[in-house]
């Protein structure tokens, strides 16, 4: 009787402590809720799929569930909430492409895309910087071309691509895709390079210079958290 009694006060402190939350948005179809991060307060952020079929980023703050909208296009999802409760995540503007957003007590805010055409978020941290992909549009013989990802971070006010010393002095030379997948505190920010002929490299910038981190395996190495 003793161990069936711990049970059950584990239990009911189990279900004091957690408690299951529809997270729902009016208009919104029911199943269609993708939450994509979580923080340290509880809130939660993601996209959800409206009645008419399109997707709406969200943010959960513990009580209520807030559309953040979109940048003038249709369509937005979330994929990372900070601590401090900013948001990153994609919205497409009136002309049809994505750009990376940041959401904080100020509104949203349209991060933009190096070279004019598309970016998407990936992570953010408390301070509100941003790491992610963007693609480009460059001249060529067959006329303009898209060309992407790159890997980038929005500092708060500007965005600028991660490039090691080598590959800017090689830049015009080089059009080499890659990722920019988290970034922590102190804005350090990893990522990695995504060759066609090469293995895969690890990216690493320390808030000041981008590095490319040692490579453990043949077929590549990807640096996804820090």
């Amino acid at each position: 009787t003793g161990a069936l009694a711990s049970r059950q006060l584990a239990a009911a402190t189990i279900d004091n402590l957690y408690q299951m939350r529809n997270l729902s948005l009016e208009g919104s179809s029911k199943g269609f809720v993708t939450p994509k991060g979580i923080n340290a307060s509880g809130q939660v952020a993601g996209h959800i799929v409206l009645a008419d079929g399109t997707k709406r980023a969200f943010m959960f703050d513990g009580s209520t569930m807030r559309d953040l909208g979109t940048l003038g296009g249709e369509n937005s999802e979330a994929v990372a909430i900070s601590n401090a409760g900013k948001v990153a995540g994609s919205a497409q503007v009136a002309d049809g492409p994505y750009h990376a957003f940041r959401y904080d007590s100020e509104g949203t805010h349209d991060l933009g895309a190096i070279g004019g055409n598309e970016s998407r978020a990936m992570d953010i941290n408390d301070e509100g910087q941003v790491v992610g992909t963007f693609d480009t549009i460059w001249p060529t013989n067959q006329g303009p071309r898209t060309f992407g990802p790159f890997p980038f971070v929005h500092d708060g006010s500007t965005m600028f691509e991660l490039l090691s010393p080598l590959e800017l002095e090689a830049h015009e030379k080089m059009i080499i895709p890659g990722v920019a997948r988290a970034i922590n505190a102190a804005g350090q920010a990893v990522g990695y390079r995504l060759y066609n002929t090469t293995p895969n490299q690890p990216l690493y910038y320390d808030g000041n210079i981008t590095m490319h981190l040692l490579q453990f395996e043949y077929n590549g190495s990807y640096a996804v958290a820090i």
